[in-house]
Parts: structure tokens; C-alpha cells; sequence
């Protein structure tokens, strides 16, 4: 007595997993004697799983789910034999389950197709043999839009399933649903190598380098630029793709902020016609953005600033310092523009740039040590009739973070006086003191090496300021007699 195979219950092994029945895991197995058991107990060879999920790809493709045929499960273990036996037994075409009010035939039905999977997987003999044998249309689509060429995109490796797919008359500008083409899928392969045959056949065959998926958003170039691959950049700049300023912001901006660590060879390739118009804009709003490193490595290949006339560049060095300081971190963006523009920033008395630089609450070592070469005026006073010493004493804490006294070591060696009194009287030392807010949890490491540098250069300790108080007066004022006793044996200068 024969049972209803297709209405069997599905099957779900503990190491095997396919949600059909068991003409599926006799497909998926390459059991073509177990098939025709199957058959002629009931079996129906269109009978469709539960559901599966795929997707055309795997990057920017939705994931849909499927209920599909023995046929699909034989495409996909790859038994081309098994293949053969369900379609000489009448198995349909349409791999997923159809549009039953529709024929079941490809051209009939936006559905996958034996095409499609074979594509997939890269069964290029059975591709040819589907193409040959069957007629299928090789530009049908399925619920999606994705046609068997789309299909071949999923692998780079699938080379010669894309070469024959072009050689029958597959369009390689048709777009899925949401508007991506296989030229836009090439550009995700991790392997360049193989990526750059399929990327050489597409182009070849006619392929829209400019193609706007529907969010309007990404274009081949747009993706190859995500995916960082520079070569395939190269082969689409060189081939005519149009490239714009824009592409060199996308090529140097992270995600997750800074720049790209590829970013170097991918602005090489987009440059590689020419600089696009409006590209200094970038190198400004990447300053402003406090992204010196980007700005940085548009710099090195010849574009600079939208407005590099003197007040251009005044204008812009205070818009930066207006920006609020980025916590203890060195502030590149007036770095580079010290290093590019010195000259004009520096003017006639580059003391008072320093010194808004001092007051600025931005770290910007690099920068001021550059500005004080070749030589600068020691004697130069500024507001309170205050020394760049002075103002460094201010806030001396802050300049020295991570025991770098790069700043006061410049200055001194530039023989500023260290003994130089402001309006009140007071010296770099008393402002020291009176600036840093030591406090009895205070780290006396930085103070210590920064009065022996001090010391150095000739500090008169006991110096008083128009009150007559020495700098120990001001210690004394501020801390307990613990951190009192610590501070005074940090050195043995002071006279108490």
C-alpha cells in the first residue's frame, strides 16, 4: 500500500536540518535510488519546504524566506546527476514554491528559478546545461528583482558562471529591487584579485558606472570606496567613472571617527584624473571637524585651503581656537595649519599668537614650539605685563600633561628671564603656585621637575611679589600642613 509522501511529517535531524520532507534529504544527499523509491510510493517531486532563508548577497541585500523544492536542495549540495534525474521526472523549473494561480514556468513567475541557484553556487556546467537544455531566460527575475547574473555575484569565484551569463546576452545593468546592479555587488568581493577579472568583465560588457541604487545614495564607486578596495577604485577611475569631491570625504571619514587606515590609497586612486572641484572645501571643514589627519593627506597631494590669503587663514586659525578643547588631547588642526601656514600666522609678533594660544584651552605644544623659531622676543609683555613664562606658569599643569615639557624647555632655551615680575610683582614661580590649584592630593611629580628646571635658570626662590610674599607664602595660604610639609621637601630652595 503506498503513502502520501508529500503529506509526510517534515523532517528535523538532530545534525540535519532541511524543514522538508524526506524527498528533500534524499535530494539534498545525491540519493537518486532513494528518489524513485519516494515516487512510486507518492512522492512529490514539487513539494515545498517550510521555509529558508537567502539572500543575493551579503552585504545591502535583504534576507528573504523561501519554500523550496527538492530540485533547490539538489542545486545546492551540488549533485548535478540528482539534478538531472528530478527534471527528466518533470520536476518544475520554479525552485521556490509559486504563484499557483499563474503557470508554473520561469517566465511565468517572479520566483527563483533552477538558473538562479545554480548561479549562486557557481555550477557553471550546470548553468550552461539549464541555459542549453531548458531555455530558461537568463534576465528573469525573482520576488526581489535579482536575476541569475545578480545570483553570480554572490561569489568571486564565480568567474565562469559571470563570463557565460555575459557571453549569452546577460544585462549587467539590470537592477534588483532596491536598485543595486552586479557591478554594485563587485565591488564588496574581500578577494581584489579575483574581484578585478569580474569587475574588467562587467565593464566590458557595457556595465553603468554611474548607476544610482534607489536611495540615491550608493554608485559602484560609492561602494568600492566603503569596502576600501583601491584597486577596483583604480579600474573605475581609469575606465571613466565620474568622481567628486564628495568621494574623497567618503574615502577619508570613519564611521567611527578619525580617518581610514586605507584611506591614503584610496584618495590616491580617486586623484588619479585630477583634483575634483571644491576639494579644499573638505581640508577646511576637516580642520574644523578636528580631522587634521585627513586634512593632512589631502594636503600631501597639492590641495589646500579654499581661502589661503592672509585674513583667510587668520580667519580660520580663530574659528579653530573658538572650538571648544578636545579634552587633553593635542589639537592637530592648529598644528597643521601652524606647519602649512606658519609664516602668516606667526605675522609680526608671534609672542601674541603664543600667548592666545597658552589661553586658549587647547594643547597645542607642537605648534607653539614650532612658532618660537627661529627666535622670538623674550622680553615681550602681554596683558598684566605678563612674560610667555608667565602665562605658561598660569595653567602649567595642563601644558605638561604626560610629563611633557617641551613648552617650558623652549622658552628657556630661548633665555627668557625666569625671575621676570608681572604688574603685581609676582613671578613665573608664584604663579605656579597660584594658578594649579594644588591641592593636598596633588602629584608634586610635575611641580618637582618643573622648579628644578626653573632652578636651572637661575629662579631666585624668595623673590616677592608687591605684597611681599614669596611663593611659599602662597603654598602655605592654599594647603594643610600636610601637603605643606610634602611641598617643602620636594626641594630644599626654599627658604622658610
Amino acid at each position: 500500500m503506498k503513502s502520501s509522501i508529500a503529506e509526510s511529517p517534515f523532517f528535523d535531524g538532530k545534525d540535519f536540518e532541511l524543514n522538508g520532507n524526506a524527498m528533500h534529504v534524499a535530494a539534498s544527499q545525491g540519493h537518486n535510488h532513494i528518489l524513485q523509491i519516494l515516487l512510486d510510493h507518492g512522492g512529490d517531486i514539487n513539494s515545498w519546504t517550510r521555509s529558508e532563508k537567502m539572500s543575493v548577497a551579503q552585504f545591502f541585500a535583504p534576507e528573504f524566506r523561501y519554500s523550496m523544492s527538492p530540485l533547490y536542495n539538489a542545486i545546492n549540495k551540488k549533485h548535478k546527476h540528482t539534478v538531472k534525474f528530478l527534471l527528466d521526472k518533470g520536476a518544475s523549473l520554479v525552485v521556490e514554491k509559486p504563484d499557483f494561480s499563474r503557470p508554473c514556468i520561469p517566465s511565468s513567475q517572479r520566483r527563483l528559478n533552477a538558473l538562479h541557484i545554480a548561479a549562486k553556487y557557481g555550477q557553471d556546467h550546470l548553468v550552461r546545461y539549464l541555459d542549453v537544455e531548458y531555455g530558461i531566460g537568463i534576465d528573469l527575475p525573482d520576488q526581489g528583482g535579482n536575476t541569475a547574473l545578480s545570483y553570480a555575484m554572490e561569489s568571486s569565484e564565480n568567474l565562469p558562471v559571470i563570463q557565460y551569463l555575459i557571453s549569452e546576452g546577460a544585462d549587467p545593468n539590470l537592477m534588483d529591487d532596491e536598485g543595486f546592479t552586479p557591478l554594485h555587488r563587485a565591488m564588496t568581493f574581500p578577494d581584489v584579485e579575483e574581484a578585478k577579472l569580474i569587475v574588467t568583465a562587467l565593464i566590458e560588457a557595457g556595465a553603468d558606472m554611474d548607476a544610482f541604487n534607489n536611495g540615491g545614495h550608493n554608485t559602484p564607486m560609492t561602494m568600492a570606496i566603503r569596502f576600501a578596495q583601491s584597486e577596483l577604485i583604480t579600474m573605475l577611475v581609469d575606465a571613466g567613472a565620474f568622481v567628486d569631491a564628495f568621494h574623497l570625504r567618503l574615502a577619508l571619514n570613519d564611521p567611527q571617527g578619525g580617518t581610514r587606515n586605507d584611506a591614503p590609497a584610496c584618495v590616491d586612486a580617486l586623484l588619479r584624473r585630477g583634483i575634483p572641484e571644491g576639494s579644499e572645501d573638505h581640508v577646511k571643514r576637516f580642520l574644523q571637524e578636528d580631522n587634521a589627519e585627513a586634512a593632512e593627506i589631502l594636503h600631501s597631494h597639492g590641495i589646500g585651503l579654499p581661502d589661503e590669503s592672509p585674513e583667510g587663514i587668520d580667519k580660520l586659525f580663530q574659528v579653530i581656537l573658538d572650538l571648544e578643547p578636545t579634552d587633553d588631547d593635542e589639537n592637530e588642526s592648529l598644528t597643521f595649519l601652524i606647519t602649512h601656514y606658519g609664516d602668516v600666522i606667526r605675522g609680526s609678533e608671534p609672542e601674541e599668537v603664543i600667548a592666545k594660544l597658552l589661553t586658549s584651552g587647547h594643547i597645542c605644544k607642537k605648534g607653539i614650539v614650532s612658532l618660537m623659531n627661529p627666535s622670538i622676543n623674550t622680553n615681550w609683555r602681554g596683558e598684566k605685563d605678563k612674560t610667555l613664562l608667565h602665562i605658561l606658569a598660569d595653567d602649567i599643569e595642563w601644558h605638561t600633561l604626560g610629563s611633557d615639557f617641551s613648552l617650558l624647555h623652549a622658552l628657556l632655551d630661548h633665555g627668557i628671564d625666569v625671575n621676570a615680575r608681572e604688574k603685581d610683582g609676582l613671578t613665573a614661580l608664584h604663579l605656579l603656585i597660584k594658578g594649579n590649584n594644588l591641592t593636598p592630593d596633588s602629584d608634586e611629580v610635575w611641580f618637582t621637575e618643573v622648579l628644578d628646571l626653573l632652578l636651572a635658570k637661575g629662579l631666585d626662590i624668595n623673590a616677592v611679589d608687591n605684597k611681599g610674599w614669596t611663593a611659599l607664602h602662597y603654598l602655605a595660604n592654599s594647603l594643610d600642613v600636610d601637603s605643606l610639609t610634602l611641598s617643602v621637601s620636594s626641594t630644599t630652595a626654599f627658604t622658610v
